[in-house]
């Protein structure tokens, strides 16, 4: 459910299941608020109900079932006395035993890169991280953390044609992750992405972006297998030196860089003893590891996921009052 473009009030999402008599229920969110419905759709496929709402204005739902097109959606509006928001609801075909996903089903790792044009402390520069798993019956059950160490979960169902609708209460429901996941398969570049609108409201008391943002970030995504015994997570040359690791930003004056060797076995040896520490966890490709601050000489956490499409990994690491990025690559 969205607006003419999104907005926290406005945004949401929605789960409709229908018979094949006309009759439905359905459970939608809207601006971090829940709501249940059941209805039938009249002949023509149409349906309009209205929902009270204690404190606030009625909401106006009209839903249209596509009959003739062959569309699978169901379409329609919800007005809220002020501003209308669209509703498109895909139909996921998928079943275990009958239809499964075969597809998309697996596990991937997925990061979540800054805006580019977030400059400046206002915005988190981390990039968040996490895995996601597609079952044969077409659930997605995503776990990650956002770019200002924000811990996000979902469980959704992927479209017949791939799509992943992503809508996530945030911040005690006063923010949210809201936009559109597509899989695809572009060589070298992603298997699933998508623009979502990040909303985090003013908190004053918070230490991280006490006056809160609206922020548009890109998830991509990688399937993941977890490498068989013998073999690294990641394609490096047969060399010592063979993975560099960058952090910056997040209270950083400057980038700190580690060279570090990752064997067959996917463990690190440092190429300079400086207290630096990484460690991949092969099973699920997520890594973690510190780096000592240049300007405290204390050890900083960071922590990340790898993309094997990519053939490289991102992450963040928490600073005084900001996040920064953490990159990792094979060595040029």
């Amino acid at each position: 459910i969205q607006a003419s473009s999104f907005s926290q009030r406005n945004s949401g999402t929605i789960s409709l299941t229908a018979g094949n008599t006309g009759t439905f229920s359905a459970k939608f969110a809207l601006g971090g608020a829940a709501f249940s419905l059941k209805g039938v759709f009249d002949n023509n496929g149409d349906f309009t109900s209205v929902i009270t709402r204690p404190g606030a204005s009625s909401l106006t739902v009209a839903f249209q079932i596509d009959l003739t097109n062959g569309t699978d959606q169901v379409t329609g509006t919800v007005f809220d006395g002020t501003t209308t928001s669209a509703v498109i609801a895909n139909l996921s075909p998928f079943n275990i035993k009958t239809d499964p996903a075969t597809q998309y089903a697996g596990n991937y790792t997925i990061v979540l890169p800054p805006n580019p044009g977030d400059t400046g402390s206002n915005f988190p520069q981390g990039n968040g991280y996490g895995t996601l798993k597609v079952d044969a019956g077409g659930k997605i059950r995503l776990s990650a953390t956002l770019g200002d160490g924000t811990r996000i979960s979902q469980t959704a169902v992927i479209s017949g044609d791939g799509v992943w609708p992503v809508y996530i209460p945030l911040y005690l429901k006063h923010g949210s992750l809201v936009g559109f996941v597509t899989f695809t398969n572009i060589v070298g570049i992603s298997d699933l992405g998508g623009t979502l609108t990040w909303f985090k409201p003013a908190s004053p008391g918070s230490k991280l972006y006490p006056n809160g943002f609206t922020t548009q970030i890109t998830l991509l995504g990688s399937a993941y297998t977890a490498p068989p015994l013998g073999t690294a997570a990641l394609s490096v040359s047969n060399t010592a030196c063979n993975l560099l690791v960058t952090s910056g930003a997040g209270d950083l004056v400057s980038f700190v860089s580690n060279s570090v060797t990752l064997n067959p076995n996917n463990k690190i040896t440092l190429c300079v003893t400086n207290g630096f520490k990484l460690t991949i966890t092969a099973r699920t490709g997520l890594f973690s590891g510190n780096f000592v601050n240049p300007a405290t000489s204390k050890p900083t956490t960071f922590k990340g996921a790898l993309l094997q499409k990519q053939n490289d990994g991102a992450g963040f690491f928490l600073g005084t009052d900001q996040t920064g990025f953490v990159t990792v690559e094979p060595s040029p």
